[in-house]
């Protein structure tokens, strides 16, 4: 078993899980604990017209798309 906290709760929820993922054995395991990731900003109309122009001259073999 594993506790996942969901991004948005409390953190005395998140000591709650980091506590019971300790106790399970997790720590290390299941679950790793990293720096958190900062995206790279990016001007979004530019990124999809670049895509486009990829997709257009045949350099795009899969594209997945979520949510």
């Amino acid at each position: 078993m594993v506790v996942i906290p969901g991004e948005q709760a409390a953190p005395w929820v998140h000591s709650a899980a980091y506590e019971l993922n300790a106790t399970l054995g997790n720590v290390g395991k299941t679950v790793i604990y990293t720096e958190t990731v900062n995206p790279v900003p990016s001007e979004q109309l530019t990124d999809l017209k670049s895509l486009v122009a990829d997709i257009n001259a045949g350099k795009v073999q899969w594209l997945v798309m979520l949510a």
